[in-house]
């Protein structure tokens, strides 16, 4: 995570882009946003976490090897799921922040897909579970839609509508 966030710290620096931040993070990306907005609280002024899942407890051996930064499937030789899991548990409060957690609810038909049990349990309660990001801000609210994990590809009038909403409450 520290890698993550002090690149994040280092394109604000090198693109002369200056605090306070909206931050928007899709998929693993809304790992980042937070690992970010937990060591820099006082710079955000909003978020948007984009079906940004719960981390899974028990990952499939598959999944497990596949991110391993030692696996040639992993081009970043980054520990993706360690990331999730420090994500995860450093959610706490960033401010009293406008934030919107978008979640998929899957359909039966894109959860049979999963070849992995534990996956398919994870989509039948990815609402649910997405909602332990609404710790970050008691103005954090969550929004459901259906159509797949790519939000932006399936939705994207909904990604576009909620970013430009919370800019608004950030800028209030």
């Amino acid at each position: 995570m520290d890698d993550y966030v002090g690149d994040l710290e280092k394109l604000f620096e090198i693109a002369r882009i200056e605090a306070p931040y909206v931050l928007v993070g899709t998929s693993g990306g809304g790992y980042l946003v937070v690992g970010y907005a937990v060591k820099h609280r006082e710079d955000i002024a909003g978020m948007v976490l984009i079906d940004t899942g719960k981390p899974l407890d028990n990952p499939p051996k598959e999944i497990v090897e596949a991110t391993d930064p030692e696996s040639p499937e992993n081009v970043e030789k980054r520990d993706y799921l360690q990331i999730e899991r420090d994500a995860w548990e450093a959610r706490r409060r960033i401010g009293d922040i406008p934030m919107s957690v978008i979640s998929v609810e899957f359909s039966a038909a894109e959860i049979a897909e999963s070849p992995f049990a534990v996956e398919r349990a994870a989509m039948k309660a990815n609402v649910a579970r997405q909602q332990g990001w609404l710790v970050l801000s008691p103005r954090g609210e969550q929004v459901v839609t259906h159509g797949g994990h790519a939000v932006e590809e399936s939705d994207p009038d909904l990604v576009v509508e909620t970013i430009v909403e919370v800019v608004r409450q950030a800028r209030r």
